[in-house]
């Protein structure tokens, strides 16, 4: 078998790599000038988009996935052809090249008002993972045989699963490229651990990611609150499917797959998450099978059913239950630092590959456990006495808390009945507690933060559960 092995042929790589990322950040800004218009205008639905107001899918121009992709493709050709030996590693090139192509008419789409339908898009983006792992299979086989088309099937699923959930982390300003440089930098410092000058191309994906990572910057910004945001342009489908099919066709080409597994955790939690909540529960079994008892025949939104998450992908739910957008990007950085050491310490073999998967295992289910506990909601005293909505449970730990306040309302706790305040610190789901915070409201005389809080929730919910409340603000 041919060796993985991409060497390079001179100590000016360095220079080359400093050049790329010069390069790409004036490509990042020549593209964000020229596409500014390049915006999507397609209109999604959906409880998270309704609580935090944005209607739209992207409010940016969706430049930085072309950019990004076009650095990688010229970037490593050069460097192929000045600095490498051995095969080329034309297979990345092509993952690179066909997952920026379906992510880009899925862009236009949106652009024109409505992107690619769920079937298309995953018809797209399985044919390229399967050309793919053809010529990744292809390299050195001297036969079809049943071996080769398991490792064919095998290799077609891990680039899939990687590209659409490296898609899915693209849902807040600098998640999924802080998320792909660190997976990156891991890979790198992995290949020198073990000794393999393949590092030279992880070296070229980190610097092409960095170049995109100052103009999507992360903030608190929402579209409902006054934090100032810091993110000029997104990187869109195009750029997120061909990151993560990019690395992952860079991790079989180099046969480090088993390292990019942990490196890539938090990818693929953000992809189960979706896959698991969203497309199996709601989609194939509660909407199907599936009857909330409080709406009879009628259809319940999809809040209403049993599911693990407020909203999916999960760093969707950590703003659902109260967490502000920098503090989601930290939090998922921290796990994919943590994520990436152990696939360093994964690179070698014997005991220390199971210590670093442990550890990015660990990190992982600490991640989805973490999750959990913000899932329930609850009323509760603020500290400046007022009515709060929190998320988690009503519990200290010493200083550490495990909740975060979701909402603070006008309504001093001071003014509740006795009745009312049987209401406060009793865990419940939170269409529940969102129902009873609208109603308390409303009761004193708050109509317009109770209309603000209902108009969060569904139409179905606030049609069946607040019927009897009157929410109309007096002119």
């Amino acid at each position: 078998m041919e060796s993985p092995n991409v060497p390079m042929r001179n100590a000016s790589y360095d220079t080359f790599l400093l050049a790329v990322f010069l390069g790409a950040v004036a490509l990042q800004a020549l593209f964000w000038r020229l596409g500014s218009g390049f915006r999507s205008a397609e209109r999604k639905a959906g409880s998270y988009r309704a609580a935090s107001g944005q209607g739209t899918s992207s409010k940016l121009p969706m430049t930085g996935g072309p950019a990004m992709a076009l650095t990688a493709v010229l970037g490593g050709a050069w460097a192929f052809h000045h600095y490498w030996g051995g095969a080329a590693p034309w297979p990345v090139a092509l993952a690179v090249a066909g997952f920026a192509v379906v992510g880009f008419l899925d862009d236009f789409g949106k652009f024109r008002g409505k992107g690619l339908s769920q079937h298309v898009k995953t018809l797209g983006c399985l044919a390229v993972s399967a050309a793919v792992a053809a010529a990744l299979c292809a390299r050195g086989a001297s036969g079809v045989s049943p071996a080769l088309a398991a490792r064919w099937a095998a290799e077609t699923a891990f680039l899939f699963c990687f590209s659409v959930a490296a898609d899915f982390s693209d849902g807040i300003d600098g998640l999924a490229a802080g998320l792909g440089a660190l997976c990156a930098m891991a890979m790198g410092l992995a290949a020198l651990t073990v000794h393999r000058v393949g590092g030279a191309i992880w070296g070229l994906a980190l610097v092409t990611i960095l170049a995109f990572l100052p103009f999507n910057l992360p903030s608190a910004w929402t579209s409902r609150g006054t934090a100032r945001r810091r993110a000029r342009v997104y990187l869109g489908d195009s750029g997120a499917l061909a990151m993560g099919g990019g690395m992952a066709a860079a991790a079989l080409w180099l046969h480090m797959g088993w390292i990019f597994l942990p490196a890539a955790g938090v990818w693929l939690v953000e992809g189960w998450s979706s896959g698991w909540q969203a497309e199996f529960l709601v989609k194939r079994v509660y909407r199907r099978f599936g009857r909330v008892e409080r709406y009879g025949a009628d259809a319940a939104p999809h809040v209403e059913f049993p599911l693990p998450l407020l909203a999916a992908p999960i760093h969707h739910h950590f703003e659902m239950a109260g967490w502000d957008r920098i503090r989601v990007v930290s939090l998922f950085y921290a796990v994919a630092a943590v994520c990436a050491a152990g696939a360093v310490a994964a690179a070698r073999e014997g005991p220390a590959l199971a210590v670093g998967c442990g550890v990015a295992a660990a990190a992982l289910a600490a991640l989805w456990s973490l999750a959990g506990i913000y899932r329930t909601f609850y009323l509760a005293v603020g500290d400046a006495g007022a009515l709060t909505l929190n998320s988690g449970l009503p519990f200290r730990l010493q200083s550490l808390r495990y909740h975060k306040v979701a909402r603070v309302t006008g309504l001093s706790a001071a003014d509740l009945t006795a009745d009312e305040r049987l209401w406060l610190y009793r865990p419940m789901p939170r269409p529940d507690a969102s129902e009873m915070l609208v109603r308390l409201l409303a009761a004193h005389g708050r109509t317009e933060e109770a209309a603000a809080v209902a108009a969060g929730l569904p139409e179905a919910m606030r049609q069946m559960r607040l019927a009897d409340v009157s929410l109309e603000v007096a002119p």
